[in-house]
């Protein structure tokens, strides 16, 4: 069964505000179209973007997509090469390392046990909503943080958490994800 599309080049860039999305194919046959899945933990994916593709050629095309919500750290990106009978191949997952300026967070330790500590870095004032959720999408905690400034750290006591993975996101006050990391306890 021929796949379809070939695909020949993907990659992800980080520039400035945003992550571009760039693939080429060599050739495509009966291709509908090409849907671009994001992930910040390799396990939850998301569409961010649907693009047409050129249904049949024998040269090579050009690609490209944006993503305008890249969470600080990691972001892991897919094509799901979609066929006009409705089968689809993934391609490999390409990673670009995305920094938002004048904020930095880290998590620690990863695994945990008893607690994880949350180390916070700020050029300006800032208010965060921070949310913990288990694999099942309960939440766990629940935060409102008002940043100054410079570094602050906080604690979240997990005692009572049992062992699994765990969701952190962190979003500003303009709803925006600024930070998501995947916890095990």
């Amino acid at each position: 069964m021929a796949l379809p599309v070939e695909l020949k080049a993907f990659y992800a860039e980080a520039v400035g505000e945003k992550v571009n999305l760039y693939w080429q194919t060599s050739a495509e046959v009966n291709s509908d179209y090409f849907e671009v899945e994001k992930s910040a933990d390799l396990n939850r994916w998301s569409s961010i973007d649907r693009v047409a593709a050129n249904q049949n050629a024998a040269v090579a095309l050009d690609y490209t997509s944006v993503d305008l919500h890249p969470v600080n750290g990691p972001n892991y990106y897919r094509l799901k090469q979609v066929d006009q009978d409705g089968s689809f191949t993934y391609s490999k997952v390409v990673t670009a390392y995305f920094k938002k300026e004048g904020f930095q967070m880290k998590v620690f330790p990863n695994p945990f046990r008893n607690q994880i500590t949350l180390s916070l870095n700020t050029e300006t004032r800032r208010n965060l909503q921070l949310k913990v959720f288990n694999a099942v999408g309960q939440q766990m905690h629940s935060a409102n943080i008002r940043l100054e400034r410079g570094t602050a750290a906080s604690r979240i006591a997990t005692d009572n958490w049992g062992e699994g993975i765990y969701y952190l996101n962190v979003w500003d006050e303009n709803g925006r994800l600024l930070f998501q990391e995947t916890l095990i306890h």
